[in-house]
């Protein structure tokens, strides 16, 4: 009878490792799949703005740079006359175009600011239901929670957890 207990146990315990394998590699073809159409609608966007911008060209990017440089440099030795700057109307596209680029990675930014806030805002609840914990309070818990999910080895047990946690919290108060 013992060894069979024992060998369900093994057999369990098995399972519940080949059970977490398939769920790490289920979260990483997840990850690829999510990159993959990440990436597509990054190309169809590039596509778009090269569509309605014309198309970006880096060596033309890097040749304002130096134009600027060439004529911030002669301005300062004296040989203005040597370096022509380019026309008004030059400038001013330059001017919007990189005003453009600065106000779309304004938006970019804003927009991934608040796609991680939402996550943040969701793995806060997860945290609190699992710990039974209110959602404004999951924030002084936290440190608990990762000492004694690190501290456990092999199975994680939720109610040695919820007991550590209820001890912390005792402490804290």
């Amino acid at each position: 009878m013992r060894t069979t207990s024992t060998q369900v146990g093994e057999a369990r315990r098995a399972l519940e490792a080949l059970q977490e394998k398939v769920r790490e590699q289920q979260l990483a073809r997840q990850k690829v799949s999510n990159l993959s159409h990440a990436c597509k609608d990054e190309e169809f966007h590039v596509r778009q703005l090269e569509q309605s911008q014309g198309r970006l060209d880096v060596q033309s990017a890097e040749a304002w740079e130096t134009e600027l440089d060439m004529a911030v440099e002669a301005a300062r030795t004296g040989n203005g006359g040597s370096v022509a700057l380019p026309s008004t109307a030059v400038l001013r596209a330059r001017i919007n175009a990189v005003r453009m680029r600065s106000n779309e990675t304004k938006r970019a930014v804003s927009a991934l600011k608040g796609q991680s806030r939402d996550v943040e805002l969701k793995y806060k609840h997860l945290v609190s239901l699992c710990t039974r914990t209110p959602d404004a309070e999951v924030d002084t818990v936290l440190d608990g929670l990762t000492r004694a999910v690190e501290s456990e080895k092999g199975d994680l047990e939720i109610t040695r957890i919820r007991k550590f946690l209820g001890g912390v919290e005792e402490v804290a108060h």
